[in-house]
């Protein structure tokens, strides 16, 4: 029995330490992770339908869509940003070589 209990001890102290360690690495992948098991589980397919469900069944699902369009806007303009930051970069770049390439 000590030795069941000790065993059940050890792994806990180790599950315990990993998935602290979890959330040190990276606190919001983490809760995204812990989101998207909590909503599969709930049996949605995505964590924005469940979000939604969770959303109509409390009564607040018209702000939550409109924070979900705010935050899918923002996503969007970050990206366009990022990709147009790059290819800004990029055509500078090649005109700088394509006027002196001895200087690369």
């Amino acid at each position: 029995m000590l030795l069941y209990y000790l065993q059940w001890y050890l792994m806990n102290s180790i599950f315990a330490f990993y998935f602290f360690y979890l959330f040190i690495a990276n606190p919001n992948d983490y809760m995204l992770d812990k989101g998207y098991d909590y909503y599969e589980a709930l049996g949605y397919s995505n964590i924005m339908e469940g979000i939604m469900a969770e959303a109509e069944k409390s009564g607040t699902a018209d702000s939550i869509r409109e924070e979900l369009a705010e935050f899918k806007r923002q996503s969007q303009m970050k990206a366009i940003s990022i990709i147009g930051v790059f290819f800004g970069a990029f055509v500078y770049l090649k005109t700088v070589y394509d006027a002196n390439p001895d200087a690369f």
